[in-house]
């Protein structure tokens, strides 16, 4: 509280009963202190109204504000209604066409298994009777691939039994084979020419074989009915056999050519015999009779190897080919003289 207003209150309190003057000058005082209070308090009430007209305003500018959301709010609430709507319609539709979809595919891919099952059926039908057919004609090719080869065998086996034949109808060539490798054939050439005691000895050596009909023998046609190491033993063992047949007709006749070297016939012998290599070079022509038996075993193996069904690999049929080869030239240089 004012010091003033206290003080005057006081004065007129104390003094009361005593001063009159005093009085009045208290409440001079007095009046002085109340209008001074006054214009305070005016001032005061004005400060006050002018804060509460400010609030006032505020609270009216945030009312306006607030009127202003308000009035977007029935906005806010249809836009959002309609989106909730939109949205449980969206998936309300996404829903029916799927379960519209998804039965209509249901439907489709029934008819689908239905047809594929049906031609499945249809398919093992046909794969069944194609079976049927592919089982007859295989029994049947069997039926005559058996035939065949039941024909096939028993050529090979007549084709091997008319080789042996052949092989033992070259009996009387190894027979003068024989007795040529007892005669110094180098010694023989140097004076055949103009001995015809030694002419007609050689005559008798070869009365008994004759060139005609040992080259008669008909071996050839059998060459595709056994093996190619068959064929190639049987040549080389006729074409050594011969080779001295051929050089007792030589001196019968008294010709003096030189029969004793003989290359193609080294060079056959160490192909059959490549083991005897060392000992056909060294005795050449008066050794190979020595070798003959020896061919003569590797033919008989062959042949049983051949009948036995065994196969042959691809060295030995190169071996084969080699062999023909050379019996082929030995035979071509013995026609030749």
């Amino acid at each position: 509280m004012d010091i003033n207003k206290v003080s005057s209150r006081v004065c007129f309190i104390v003094s009361f009963p005593y001063d009159f003057y005093g009085i009045l000058s208290c409440l001079a005082i007095h009046n002085k202190a109340f209008k001074s209070d006054s214009q305070r308090l005016a001032a005061s009430l004005r400060s006050s109204i002018a804060k509460r007209r400010s609030h006032l305003n505020a609270a009216l500018n945030l009312f306006r504000g607030s009127m202003d959301i308000i009035d977007w709010i029935p906005s806010l609430v249809t836009s959002g209604g309609l989106g909730v709507v939109a949205f449980l319609s969206k998936n309300l539709i996404v829903t029916r066409l799927t379960n519209s979809v998804k039965h209509e595919y249901d439907v489709k891919l029934e008819a689908i298994k239905a047809n594929h099952k049906e031609s499945e059926q249809r398919f093992q039908a046909e794969l069944q009777k194609r079976d049927l057919q592919v089982a007859a004609i295989r029994d049947s090719a069997l039926s005559g691939l058996a035939h065949q080869k039941s024909l096939l065998f028993e050529k090979q086996l007549d084709a091997v039994d008319n080789l042996w034949k052949s092989f033992v109808a070259l009996s009387p060539a190894k027979v003068v084979s024989t007795m040529m490798s007892r005669i110094n054939i180098d010694e023989v050439s140097k004076t055949i020419a103009r001995d015809t005691n030694l002419q007609e000895f050689f005559k008798m050596i070869g009365q008994n074989v004759d060139l005609q009909t040992l080259g008669g023998v008909n071996s050839t046609s059998l060459r595709p009915f056994v093996s190619e190491p068959i064929w190639a033993y049987f040549s080389a063992y006729q074409s050594i056999v011969l080779h001295y047949v051929v050089l007792a007709k030589m001196f019968e006749l008294g010709l003096d050519k030189k029969m004793t070297k003989s290359e193609e016939l080294v060079k056959l012998v160490s192909k059959v015999l490549p083991h005897q290599k060392e000992f056909i070079e060294k005795y050449e022509i008066t050794g190979a009779f020595y070798l003959l038996e020896e061919i003569e075993q590797l033919l008989l193996s062959e042949i049983q190897n051949f009948l036995s069904g065994k196969g042959i690999s691809e060295e030995r049929l190169k071996e084969a080919t080699e062999i023909i080869k050379y019996s082929e030239q030995l035979k071509v240089t013995d026609e030749s003289k």
